[in-house]
């Protein structure tokens, strides 16, 4: 399923003439990590201390503990170059 909606949003995105598509994740999210770069994505970016900030200000919900017990506090971009 996952596979299929990455191809569907990079299909669109290249019909619209964009130049890439992006995508942002936490630092727990080590299944994701895999999956994106399996499927040709770049690790571009990482924002220390994002999800914190993020979790005292916009989205309380973020928990502390994520994934396989890895503390949440920074942010992961992603990008799939289309041209």
């Amino acid at each position: 399923m996952g596979t299929a909606l990455l191809d569907a949003i990079a299909g669109r995105a290249r019909a619209e003439g964009c130049s890439r598509v992006w995508l942002v994740t936490t630092n727990d999210n080590t299944h994701a990590m895999r999956f994106y770069q399996r499927h040709g994505m770049r690790l571009v970016a990482a924002y220390p201390g994002a999800a914190d900030d993020a979790r005292s200000t916009l989205k309380r919900e973020i928990p502390v503990l994520g994934n396989d017990g890895i503390p949440i506090h920074d942010e992961i971009e992603f990008e799939l170059r289309l041209v």
